[in-house]
């Protein structure tokens, strides 16, 4: 059989499906456009059977067609359904099936569809394993390089004082927000954010689990210790303090610090402690940020990953954790207080100058004055790291 004539009976079925569509015009009104076309097409390709008489053909056609829409239906959705791992999820649909004999294939398909919700394509599920393996390797393999680009490109939240896991470090940043309330604006807020964060944090160390590693046990009693400490603080400050504003202030954090009956008694007539409602008791946005850093930090940790613990004014950079020596070091913007732009201008100092050798002289003119107090305070708990541009 010649090419020429493989196309025209190509086109004989084509020209046969459309006269089936518009029959009905066809019948009513002779001479529509519809009719004229099929005519022009007939005498084109020298179609010599009649084509407005229906044929055994086109039911054979439509059959055809009919049993290749539900096979890739059937296709479709098995592909779909291979991910699934829910047992209770494929029982219901089995069910589904076997109440739905009398429906469609189609009418079957959606059926089950609306048991399902969403559809997790199996492509999708094929890339996301592979980038899941992708990830853990280096993560195994390469645990700086890593635990360096989550820090950097996946943690919005950082603070300095509470990434070291120091407890002395943990105690003086709460000390220094005590010291502030109703002073400072929001140190309230943040002193309670920091609470919360640090329950939560203790409260999912090891739980239950009968092999307890010993490290994160040793922290998890350390920051219980802490937020004791601070609880007694803040107690102190309210019996001492007549200031009614203050004492509403203070007792924000109280309901969060698991309060014994003894010590409710002590602040009873001073302080009436708030009662939370769910909402207010989850964590917000940025404390669940604060709470994955920690856990990220915690985590590193625990596989002697250490920080280079502090801040080098000729290595650190803006927002980059940087592997340097075989150890990560911490960026600018860890720093409470210290955001993006002032960052930049310390980098600008830098490459101005070449190397910074006394910070105290020489930043007085890029920083404020609130800024090297903080610097100060972290130079005590040796938290800046003094060394030339290369190490």
């Amino acid at each position: 059989m010649s090419l020429e004539l493989k196309n025209q009976q190509k086109v004989n079925y084509l020209l046969k499906v459309i006269q089936k569509t518009h029959q009905a015009l066809q019948e009513n009104n002779p001479n529509s456009e519809a009719q004229k076309l099929l005519k022009a097409i007939e005498q084109k390709y020298q179609i010599k059977e009649p084509i407005l008489e229906q044929s055994q053909e086109i039911d054979q056609v439509e059959q055809l067609a009919n049993q290749r829409k539900e096979t890739l239906e059937t296709v479709d959705f098995l592909a779909k359904l291979l991910p699934l791992k829910s047992k209770s999820l494929l029982k219901e649909i089995q069910e589904a099936k076997k109440t739905s004999k009398e429906l469609t294939s189609g009418e079957k398909y959606y059926n089950i569809l609306s048991k399902i919700q969403y559809i997790f394509p199996k492509p999708h599920a094929i890339a996301y394993t592979t980038t899941a393996w992708r990830t853990a390797y280096y993560k195994v393999y390469h645990p700086q390089e890593f635990y360096s680009v989550l820090l950097t490109y996946h943690v919005a939240v950082h603070d300095i004082w509470l990434m070291t896991f120091d407890p002395e470090s943990i105690n003086f940043r709460l000390e220094k927000l005590l010291e502030t309330i109703g002073k400072a604006k929001n140190s309230e807020k943040e002193l309670l954010s920091i609470v919360k964060v640090l329950q939560e944090l203790i409260k999912g160390i090891n739980g239950n689990k009968a092999n307890k590693d010993e490290y994160l046990v040793q922290k998890k009693e350390e920051i219980s210790a802490v937020l004791q400490t601070t609880k007694q603080k803040i107690i102190t400050q309210i019996e001492n303090c007549d200031e009614q504003s203050k004492n509403l202030l203070l007792g924000k954090s109280l309901p969060h610090l698991n309060l014994s009956e003894a010590e409710k008694k002590r602040v009873k007539n001073k302080v009436n402690i708030p009662n939370y409602s769910l909402r207010e008791w989850k964590l917000t946005t940025k404390e669940k940020e604060l709470l994955y850093t920690l856990k990220i930090i915690l985590e590193m940790k625990k596989k002697h990953l250490d920080f280079r613990l502090g801040v080098d004014f000729n290595k650190s950079e803006t927002k980059n954790f940087q592997i340097i020596n075989g150890q990560i070091l911490i960026p600018f913007t860890a720093i409470t207080g210290i955001g993006e732009s002032y960052a930049r201008r310390i980098i600008d100092y830098r490459q101005q100058k070449g190397q910074i050798n006394n910070w105290k002289e020489e930043l007085a003119t890029v920083l404020n004055k609130n800024h090297l107090e903080q610097l100060e305070n972290l130079e005590k708990y040796h938290l800046i790291i003094e060394s030339g541009p290369n190490i």
